[in-house]
């Protein structure tokens, strides 16, 4: 499972508005050093962190710094619950970039807290080590990012005619490169039926009509912080992977789609898709 860890707890440590960044760069050019600008003084008061785990009791915790002053920074974990964390709980950086420490739980029902501070500018963040609930609307956009067609293709009438449908790669080819890397409306509503898996139904935009488009639920498997759908629909093999991880206030899951058309053993069809999808926290 992968949980990252809601970030801005310690924003309101250095305000970055006009008049502290005057302030800190008035003492910065009488002291000789480069100025500041906004971003990455608030680069500097913030600390982004995420929490990924195969196992209900092992976890790997991690911080991530976009900035560091000149001398570095040090970045402390405290465990907030019945668990052991490896390791000395604190760590330096002295260069923008990420540190990790091994937390194991003493029992996988427990739900500690986790905090992560950058002592620097005193900016923390939370998280619980524990599930994600994936119930609901997840709502974003998609791309097709890869195309590959060999030649043309015969499916089964989807709408059930006694004539199968040809699908040219001439016309295949041209509808990829018109939307190769533009992102359309997506969406996912995910029913779970177990902790650890459920149906999920995909629904999509038409290119042309903009009209939505609702499949059939497909199950899916949670497991690890990744959801995986393994199905086959009009003749390809489609294959999802989805990483969940949890922000401030939403929850996110990117990943792709890839399908694929085999005959004989050779492909005559690939297509990946990537997504990015989100729904509000709680």
């Amino acid at each position: 499972m992968s949980v990252p860890i809601p970030q801005g707890m310690g924003k309101g440590v250095l305000r970055v508005d006009e008049a502290v960044l005057k302030a800190i760069n008035d003492l910065r050019k009488a002291e000789g050093k480069p100025l500041l600008d906004a971003k990455l003084l608030e680069k500097l008061a913030n600390i982004e962190g995420s929490a990924a785990s195969d196992k209900p009791t092992e976890f790997k915790v991690t911080a991530n710094l976009g900035a560091v002053p000149e001398g570095g920074a040090e970045v402390s974990i405290d465990l907030r619950g019945e668990g052991m964390v490896s390791g000395s709980s604190k760590k330096r950086l002295t260069a923008p970039g990420s540190v990790s420490w091994e937390v194991s739980l003493l029992d996988e029902k427990s739900s500690p807290t986790v905090r992560l501070c950058r002592l620097d500018s005193q900016a923390c963040c939370d998280m619980v080590l524990g599930g994600i609930d994936l119930a609901g609307l997840w709502k974003g956009t998609a791309s097709v990012v890869r195309f590959s067609m060999k030649q043309d293709i015969t499916i089964p009438d989807p709408l059930g005619g006694d004539k199968p449908i040809v699908i040219t790669k001439e016309d295949c080819e041209k509808q990829a490169q018109a939307n190769m890397g533009k992102t359309q409306p997506y969406a996912m509503e995910f029913q779970p039926q177990a902790p650890d898996s459920g149906m999920v139904v995909i629904i999509g935009t038409d290119a042309e009509t903009g009209e939505e488009k609702r499949q059939n639920p497909i199950p899916y498997r949670y497991t690890g912080g990744k959801v995986i759908v393994d199905t086959q629909q009009q003749g390809a093999t489609i294959h999802m992977e989805g990483q969940v991880e949890a922000r401030e206030k939403e929850l996110v899951l990117a990943g792709s789609w890839v399908a694929k058309i085999v005959k004989d053993g050779a492909e005559l069809l690939t297509m990946t898709v990537d997504f990015t999808l989100s729904k509000p926290k709680g």
